[in-house]
């Protein structure tokens, strides 16, 4: 009997330490994914964070949070951003009135396209942010491509506004030209920015 006693004790025993085990194992599990969460919470930019945690509270869909700003960059990039990259070839290309018109579309378009890129950008990293997820670091290459589509940008507004880097007419149909091509490359990495992001996102 007591042979018996003591082995139920025993297995009782086992029994409670496995639960022991299981709780610890998942209290240990959560302690890690919290000191992660603040982590990434220290890493991004407090006001970011912010606004992220905010919005975290209005009760938005996950889907929307994830797939919110790549459909909303799709739209613009395919709405804007290539038509105005077309208006300016046309214009480019074109001659007498129809080309002054084609130019001063490209010129409103993008100015658009140029704020609205911006702010992409800023929606992007609160999305991540929301997600929990760390923003604007280098190893990410859709980041980096971030950064490139936005200096690209950049660049050809401050070259388009300054005379295209000339000061007599030869040297500002030469500027055009650069302004052109670089116009061309930007849509095309703007291109590789959204496989980037989709392939991201799936990753997430």
């Amino acid at each position: 009997m007591a042979f018996i006693q003591t082995s139920a004790f025993g297995i009782q025993g086992r029994g409670a330490a496995v639960r022991c085990s299981g709780r610890s194992h998942v209290k240990m599990s959560l302690d890690v994914d919290s000191v992660s969460q603040s982590f990434t919470h220290l890493a991004n930019p407090v006001v970011i964070q912010k606004v992220a945690d905010y919005v975290d509270t209005l009760g938005l869909p996950p889907f929307v949070i994830k797939w919110g700003h790549p459909a909303m960059m799709g739209f613009m990039v395919a709405g804007m951003g290539m038509p105005g990259a077309a208006f300016g070839w046309a214009g480019r290309l074109g001659k007498g009135k129809d080309s002054v018109k084609m130019k001063n579309l490209h010129e409103q378009v993008m100015i658009a396209f140029w704020l609205l890129a911006f702010a992409g950008a800023l929606g992007g990293s609160l999305s991540l942010a929301e997600q929990g997820y760390e923003i604007w670091t280098l190893q990410d290459p859709h980041f980096v491509s971030t950064l490139a589509v936005l200096g690209l940008l950049t660049f050809n507004a401050v070259y388009a506004y300054s005379g295209f880097g000339g000061t007599t007419p030869q040297e500002r149909l030469k500027g055009r030209t650069v302004h052109a091509y670089v116009g061309a490359l930007t849509m095309g990495v703007f291109v590789v920015h959204g496989v980037l992001g989709f392939m991201g996102g799936m990753a997430l």
